[in-house]
């Protein structure tokens, strides 16, 4: 879905994925403020806190190993003002 949003010029956040089973080594190229959550979102807490650091970046996915092994991080993107859109896409076709 990503690649569809981007070829109609949609942004897109930038996402890592990320094995929280062992020790956590974040990617260097982390871009902040960003966001973390589960691969499976129906496994953990569906609240989203906004991250500037690392080190609260870390107490999250902390708090989120809990329910699952992976997460992944993405970054946030603010919105100017809201606009709600659909696109629909048919065998392989926007429409």
């Amino acid at each position: 879905m990503r690649t569809l949003a981007q070829s109609i010029g949609l942004n897109t956040p930038q996402s890592w994925v990320v094995d929280c089973s062992e020790e956590v080594n974040l990617p260097q190229e982390l871009i902040y403020p960003c966001i973390v959550k589960a691969i499976d979102s129906s496994s953990s807490p569906k609240n989203y806190t906004i991250h500037q650091s690392e080190r609260s970046l870390l107490e999250s996915i902390n708090e989120l190993s809990k329910y699952c092994d992976i997460v992944q991080i993405q970054e946030f993107i603010f919105k100017k003002r809201r606009s709600y859109f659909w696109v629909g896409v048919m065998e392989r076709e926007l429409l």
